[in-house]
């Protein structure tokens, strides 16, 4: 076999390249992923290999799903503008816990809490009494 003939026949054969698209008319093509970095042969048009789409496949795929776990979770818009002083609220990607403090109408202001225990680490920049109704 001439010299190149054999890494030619590897890059065909490889599992990033996609067999299915040989039979298209520009199905042929020798591209570069973006992904990974490595040559893979697919149709022209492609610019991810087919083990980096596969990956992004799933990635996109677990954002959906992920999404309607949260979309299930959240507040419909009559709860959300019935919260008022005082409500603990947290935003449904998860995270830490907010406060409303004022109610804006359709916005709302409000502050993260964080759970505070060893004294040495905090000092006092101003006492105030702050009431929430």
């Amino acid at each position: 076999m001439k010299e190149g003939w054999n890494e030619l026949k590897e890059l065909f054969e490889s599992k990033r390249s996609f067999e299915e698209d040989f039979e298209l008319e520009n199905g042929r093509y020798i591209s570069h992923c973006l992904g990974c970095d490595k040559d893979f042969v697919g149709h022209e048009c492609r610019n991810m290999c087919k083990l980096c789409s596969e990956e992004r496949l799933k990635q996109l795929r677990e954002n959906e799903r992920i999404a309607a776990d949260m979309e299930k979770q959240s507040l419909i818009k009559e709860e959300f503008y019935g919260l008022s002083s005082g409500d603990i609220v947290e935003h449904v990607s998860g995270g830490g816990l907010y406060v409303i403090t004022a109610d804006l109408g359709k916005h709302k202001l409000c502050s993260e809490t964080i759970d505070i225990y060893n004294p040495l680490e905090w000092r006092l920049i101003s006492k105030q009494s702050i009431t929430i109704s």
